[in-house]
C-alpha cells in the first residue's frame, strides 16, 4: 500500500512546503502519520509519498517531483525523536530526509535536484 500525500502541501507558493537541511527533525501533518500507521498495519512494506509541484519558469505551467519513504522508517523515526507531528499541513523536509535523498541546490535557477540514495539492508 502506498498513501500518496499529494493535496498540494508545496504548491505554487511553497507555502505549505520547507526544505531546511539545518532543522534536525523532519515535520508532517499528524493526520498524514496517521494513516501512513493504518497503512503499516496492513502493509509493512506501506510507502509514504510526498509530491512537490514546480514552476520552474514561473509560468504557471508545473512539474511534479516525487519523494518516498518507507513508513517503516517513518515510523522509527519518529519514535526516536526525529519526526514530529503538528496540526497544521505544514511540511519540513529536515535531517531525516537527507538519509534517503542526496539533494543539490542551486540558487541561481531556484532548483533543487533529488538523487535517491542506495540503502542499507544492513
Amino acid at each position: 500500500l502506498s498513501f500518496d500525500a499529494t493535496t498540494d502541501f508545496c504548491g505554487s507558493d511553497g507555502s505549505g512546503c520547507i526544505f531546511d537541511s539545518g532543522t534536525p527533525t523532519s515535520t508532517m501533518p499528524r493526520w498524514i502519520y496517521e494513516n501512513s500507521q493504518d497503512n503499516f498495519e496492513k502493509d509493512p512494506n506501506a510507502t509514504l509519498s510526498f509530491a512537490i509541484y514546480v514552476d520552474y519558469f514561473k509560468l504557471g505551467q508545473f512539474e511534479t517531483a516525487s519523494l518516498t519513504f518507507p513508513v517503516a522508517f517513518l515510523l522509527e523515526q519518529h519514535e526516536r525523536g526525529w519526526v514530529t507531528l503538528s496540526e497544521s499541513n505544514r511540511i519540513v523536509f529536515g535531517l531525516p530526509t537527507w538519509q534517503y535523498y542526496y539533494m543539490v541546490f542551486d540558487d541561481g535557477t531556484d532548483c533543487i535536484t533529488f538523487a535517491e540514495l542506495p540503502q542499507s539492508t544492513k
